[in-house]
C-alpha cells in the first residue's frame, strides 16, 4: 500500500508550478555631478537640458528631460550591458556622462548613473627644455598646436593648427619667450567623462606669418577621465624629424 500511496503521489509533485522568472526590466536613475567628481551637481547648475542613454552602443532613449531624474529602458536581454548616460545642453551640446557595466536579471533592475565632467592637464616639455630650436636667438614667441578627439565618437573636441584663426594659432604660449629655458604651463582642458585622444602636438614659432615646427610628438596617445580627481598626462616634444599634422 505504501508504494502505491507513493506512486499516486509522484505526478502531483511534478505538477507542482514554479516560480516563473520576470521579464528583465532596467531603470536608470542619474545625479549629475560638479566639475572633477564633486558632488551637489545640478540640471540647472550644470546647464543640462536632457539625458540620452545608450545600450551596447546603441541610443535607446533621447531627449529625456534631466530634471526626471530616470528613465525605464524597453527590456533588455538578459546578461551584460555596457550603459552610456549623456547629458546635452539646450543646443544638443555634450555637457557631462557616465558610463557603467549593468547585469539584466529576473525582474526591475535600477541602477544609479552619476554623469560628470573632469579635468585634464596636458603637462607638455620639450627634450631641449627649450621652446625654440636650440640655437636659435630670434626671440620669436611659439606656441601649441594640437587635437584632441572623442573617441566614442571619432570627434574633434579641440583643434589648433593651420586652419585655425590667426588669434587661435597663438591662444597656447609655449613657456615664457624665445630660447630661454622654459617655464612650461600645463594646458586645462575641463571635458565630459569620457576616453579622449591626444592625437599629436606640435610647437610652432611665429604660427601665423611664416610657421615652424620647432618640436613635435607625433603618436597619439589615449586618456579616460572617469571620476573624481584631476588627470594629469605628461607630454614630451622632440625636434622633428619629419613634420607631422597634429
Amino acid at each position: 500500500m505504501r508504494r502505491l500511496a507513493l506512486a499516486a503521489a509522484l505526478p502531483l509533485l511534478a505538477a507542482c508550478p514554479t516560480s516563473p522568472c520576470p521579464e528583465p526590466a532596467m531603470e536608470v536613475r542619474w545625479n549629475p555631478q560638479d566639475l572633477d567628481g564633486a558632488g551637489g551637481g545640478s540640471c540647472t547648475g550644470l546647464g543640462v537640458a536632457t539625458m540620452d542613454v545608450i545600450v551596447d552602443a546603441v541610443r535607446v532613449r533621447t531627449g529625456v528631460a534631466c530634471s526626471a531624474g530616470v528613465s525605464t529602458l524597453d527590456p533588455p536581454a538578459a546578461g551584460a550591458h555596457r550603459v552610456t548616460v549623456e547629458g546635452r545642453d539646450a543646443n544638443g551640446f555634450l555637457v557631462v556622462r557616465d558610463w557603467y557595466d549593468a547585469v539584466a536579471e529576473c525582474g526591475l533592475t535600477t541602477h544609479a548613473a552619476t554623469p560628470g565632467l573632469g579635468t585634464l592637464f596636458l603637462a607638455y616639455g620639450t627634450s631641449t627644455n627649450l621652446c625654440l630650436a636650440a640655437g636659435d636667438e630670434s626671440g620669436l614667441a611659439s606656441y601649441l598646436w594640437f587635437r584632441v578627439k572623442d573617441v566614442a565618437y571619432d570627434a574633434t573636441w579641440f583643434l589648433v593648427d593651420q586652419t585655425s584663426a590667426p588669434e587661435a594659432m597663438r591662444t597656447y604660449q609655449c613657456g615664457p619667450y624665445g630660447s630661454q629655458p622654459a617655464t612650461y604651463r600645463p594646458i586645462r582642458l575641463d571635458l565630459p567623462y569620457g576616453v579622449y585622444r591626444l592625437t599629436g602636438m606640435q610647437v610652432v614659432k611665429d604660427p601665423t606669418t611664416a610657421p615652424a615646427v620647432q618640436y613635435q610628438v607625433c603618436a597619439p596617445t589615449d586618456v579616460t577621465l572617469h571620476g573624481a580627481g584631476e588627470t594629469l598626462r605628461e607630454v614630451l616634444l622632440s625636434p622633428p624629424t619629419e613634420v607631422c599634422a597634429p
